[in-house]
């Protein structure tokens, strides 16, 4: 028996997908092996700040070098 395909941000599953907009709007999709087209913004977002952080870090060291 397979492993089920499940979203690594809200869990949803093939068999249980996210409702896009309301009980009766569309149902999300794949965007990725573990992604679904409902989460793929918040996935971006936290990719952004996480690359956000590490050049912040980057720059805090930088300018202690510098004093």
């Amino acid at each position: 028996m397979g492993k089920i395909k499940k979203c690594r941000v809200c869990g949803c599953t093939a068999s249980k997908a996210c409702v896009v907009g309301g009980a009766d709007g569309p149902t999300c999709h794949w965007v990725a092996n573990d992604l679904c087209s409902t989460c793929a913004p918040v996935a971006a977002i936290e990719a952004f700040l996480g690359h956000l952080a590490v050049a912040v870090e980057e720059f805090r060291t930088m300018l202690r070098r510098r004093a």
